[in-house]
Order: C-alpha cells, then sequence, then structure tokens
C-alpha cells in the first residue's frame, strides 16, 4: 500500500507541475512552420517519452476531474493551485485526497 501512495504522490506531483506551466499564448497558431518539409512519422525516444508522458497527464487529469469538489480542493490547496473557490464545514486532508484518487487512477489504468 505504501509503494501505491508513492506512486500516487509521484503522479499527482507530475500533474501538478503540469499544470503549474504557462499556457501557449497564442492557442491555434502552428508551432512549425508551413513548407515542403515533411516530419517523419517516424518519432525519436524523446518525443515518445513526451507523448507517453502527456497520455499520463491527461489520464491523471480526467481521473482528477471524476474527483468530488472535497477532495479537489485538498488537492489544489497542497500544490497551491488556483483560489479557493468552495467552502466545505470540515475540509478533508491531502492523504484523504491522495486514497480516494487512487481509487480512480486504478479504474484509469495508471496502477
Amino acid at each position: 500500500m505504501k509503494r501505491d501512495i508513492d506512486e500516487v504522490q509521484h503522479l499527482l506531483d507530475l500533474w501538478a507541475d503540469w499544470m503549474h506551466k504557462p499556457e501557449p499564448i497564442a492557442e491555434g497558431y502552428p508551432a512549425k512552420a508551413s513548407g515542403g518539409f515533411i516530419e517523419s512519422w517516424r518519432k525519436d525516444s524523446e518525443e515518445a517519452a513526451d507523448a507517453a508522458e502527456m497520455e499520463t497527464i491527461e489520464r491523471v487529469n480526467a481521473a482528477f476531474d471524476s474527483l468530488a469538489p472535497l477532495y479537489k480542493d485538498a488537492i489544489m490547496r497542497h500544490y497551491g493551485l488556483g483560489s479557493q473557490v468552495w467552502r466545505f464545514a470540515k475540509a478533508a486532508s491531502f492523504e484523504d485526497a491522495k486514497i480516494m484518487i487512487r481509487v480512480k487512477f486504478v479504474a484509469k489504468g495508471l496502477l
């Protein structure tokens, strides 16, 4: 169980790092110039690792989105993300939120 909690922490850390990254300002503009150059369909190991990491982050984000607001708030407070929107009679701890999101991670095939 301790190992699973450590893996939950690692996945949440990865997600929080992604959440802290600034969004691109000019959304919709291509990242690369158009022209006659055709990219290879093959990916190098770095591109493949980035794609795998992004897929993992998307699955973690989906698991986070399916949590009850009480546990979302605990995770957001722990990582300093956003502002406090909800007020609860009793706040959940980060440890409680990790236990709840672990179930979601198992369902999403992350653990």
